[in-house]
C-alpha cells in the first residue's frame, strides 16, 4: 500500500511540474511575443517583410535539419558500395584477354603487325595481374595454375594456326620471325583464356581457337571453294556422275590455292547428298588431292573412277626428275645490306657456326658460305661465341638450325632464319644437332653443310 501510495505522489509531482512548466513557457513566451509584434508594426514595410521572410526560412531550415538528424540516426551513414577486389582482379585479367585478342587480330586486319616488345609487354602484364594476392587467397589461382600460364601451347596447334595466316594473306611465308611471334602470342592467349575459364568454373578445350581462327574457317567456307562446289554438284547431276571426285575435276577444283579449299568443297559435295569424293581413296607421301587434281589437270588424266586415281598417282611418284646443278651459295652486297637492315634493333641470343669436319679441304663451298654468314652476323650485331669450323663428322647437308626450346632462343632462330632466306638459301630446322663430345652444346647452332638441291615434286 505504501509503494502504491509512493508512486502516485510522484505521478502528480511530475504532472504539477509538465503542468507549470507550460504555464511559465506561455508566460514568457506570449508577452515577448506581443512585444517583437509592437516593435515590428512600428517599422516600415519593407523591414516587415523581410523580417517576415527571414523568419519563415529559419523554420523551414530547422523542420529540415530535424527531419536529417533523425533519417541520420534512423538508417545511419550511407556508404557507396565498392566491389570485391577478387571480382576487380577477375575484371582485369577479362580486359587483358580482349587486348589480347585485340593484338591477333592485328595480324589478319593490320598492315602493321605487333612486335615482339608488344607481345612481351602484354604477357608481363598478364602475369602480374595473374599473381595478384587476392586470386591466391580466393584459391582461384595457384602455383601449378601460374606455371601453366607460361607453358607454351601445343605445337600442333600452333603450325596450324600459323597455316592459315599464311594461307589467308596475313603473313608472307618467309616471314619467321612475324610468324614466331604470332604462335607465342596466339599460344598466350589462349593460355590465358584456360586460366579464366578454370576461374570461373568452366571447362574449356584445349583446342579451343579464337574468334579471328572462326572467322577464318567462315572465310573457308566462303568465295571460290564455294562456287567450285556448286559447279561441281550441278555437273554431278545433269550428267549422272556417281564419282564425285570427276566432277570436282570438272568443275575446276585444281584452281583453288589451299588443301584446305579442296576440303571445303568436298564436304559441300557429302551436305548436298552427293557421294564422297575421296570415299575409299587414300594418298601417301605427303601428296595432297589438291596437288593430285593440278598434277592430272597437267597430264590431261581424267578422274573418271578409282583405277585412274591409282593410275595418276603412281604415275606422280614415278614421274622422271630433271637433274638440277646446285649453285653456289654466296651473299651479294645488297642481302648483306638487307640481313642487316632485318635485323637492325633486335636483342638476338648467341649463335654457334659450325660445317663439317675438313670443310675448309673437302667442302671449299660450304666452309666459304659459313665464313660468309658469320661476317655478316657479326657485322647486323649478332655475337657469335665461336664460329667451330671444322667440328662435325656426320652432318647434314644444306643449311639447318638446331634451337633449344626457349622463347628467346626461338626468336632469334627466326630471325637468323630470315637471314639465310634473304641470301636465296633454304634453311630448314633440326631435330638434333652436332657437336664436339667436350664442352656444353649451344642454344642455338647453324650448321652449314654441303650444297643440296631438292628435286621438284
Amino acid at each position: 500500500m505504501s509503494y502504491w501510495l509512493k508512486e502516485r505522489g510522484r505521478s502528480l509531482l511530475d504532472n504539477a511540474a509538465y503542468e507549470g512548466v507550460r504555464l511559465l513557457i506561455l508566460a514568457v513566451v506570449l508577452p515577448l511575443i506581443y512585444a517583437g509584434w509592437k516593435y515590428i508594426t512600428k517599422q516600415p514595410l519593407q523591414w516587415i517583410v523581410l523580417l517576415t521572410f527571414v523568419a519563415l526560412g529559419t523554420v523551414a531550415l530547422s523542420l529540415l535539419a530535424v527531419a536529417h538528424f533523425r533519417n541520420k540516426k534512423r538508417y545511419g551513414v550511407i556508404k557507396p558500395k565498392e566491389p570485391q577486389p577478387v571480382i576487380v582482379a577477375i575484371d582485369e585479367l577479362k580486359s587483358l584477354l580482349h587486348e589480347g585478342e585485340r593484338l591477333v587480330g592485328r595480324f589478319q586486319e593490320d598492315s602493321i603487325k605487333p612486335t615482339f616488345p608488344e607481345v612481351e609487354d602484354w604477357r608481363k602484364r598478364t602475369r602480374e595481374c595473374a599473381r595478384q594476392k587476392v586470386l591466391a587467397t580466393e584459391n582461384l589461382v595457384r602455383t601449378k595454375d601460374l606455371l601453366r600460364l607460361e607453358k607454351p601451347w601445343h605445337e600442333d596447334d600452333l603450325l596450324r594456326i600459323a597455316a592459315k595466316f599464311v594461307d589467308h594473306g596475313c603473313l608472307l611465308p618467309d616471314d619467321s620471325l612475324g610468324i614466331a611471334v604470332s604462335k607465342h602470342l596466339w599460344g598466350s592467349v589462349e593460355r590465358l583464356k584456360e586460366l579464366i575459364a578454370k576461374i570461373e568454373g568452366e571447362e574449356l578445350p584445349e583446342t579451343a581457337t579464337t574468334g579471328l581462327t572462326g572467322e577464318l574457317n567462315t572465310q573457308r567456307k566462303s568465295g571460290a571453294a564455294r562456287r567450285v562446289a556448286n559447279e561441281a554438284i550441278r555437273v554431278a547431276r545433269e550428267n549422272n556422275i556417281s564419282f564425285t571426285l570427276y566432277a570436282l575435276q570438272n568443275a575446276g577444283v585444281g584452281t583453288l590455292d589451299t588443301e584446305d579449299e579442296f576440303q571445303t568443297a568436298r564436304e559441300l559435295i557429302i551436305q548436298s547428298n552427293l557421294p564422297d569424293p575421296t570415299k575409299d581413296l587414300s594418298l601417301m607421301g605427303g601428296l595432297t588431292w589438291l596437288k593430285l587434281v593440278k598434277f592430272a589437270n597437267e597430264k590431261e588424266i581424267a578422274l573418271c573412277n578409282k583405277v585412274a586415281v591409282y593410275d595418276c598417282i603412281h604415275s606422280f611418284f614415278t614421274q622422271p626428275v630433271q637433274p638440277r646443278q646446285p649453285t653456289r651459295r654466296t651473299i651479294t652486297f645488297d642481302q648483306e645490306t638487307k640481313i642487316i637492315d632485318r635485323l637492325k634493333g633486335l636483342k638476338l641470343q648467341p649463335v654457334w657456326i659450325t660445317t663439317a669436319l675438313r670443310a675448309h679441304e673437302d667442302d671449299p663451298e660450304a666452309y666459304e658460305y659459313a665464313n660468309q654468314v658469320k661476317r655478316v652476323l657479326s657485322r647486323a650485331g649478332v655475337t657469335i661465341n665461336q664460329s667451330a669450323l671444322g667440328l662435325g663428322t656426320l652432318f647434314p647437308s644444306g643449311v639447318s638450325i638446331f634451337v633449344k626450346h626457349h622463347l628467346y632462343n626461338e626468336i632469334t632462330a627466326a630471325a637468323i632464319i630470315d637471314a639465310i632466306r634473304l641470301t636465296g638459301v633454304e634453311c630448314k630446322t633440326a631435330q638434333r644437332q652436332v657437336w664436339s663430345e667436350h664442352g656444353a652444346e649451344p642454344e642455338i647452332n647453324l650448321m652449314i653443310g654441303k650444297n643440296e638441291i631438292t628435286p621438284p615434286l
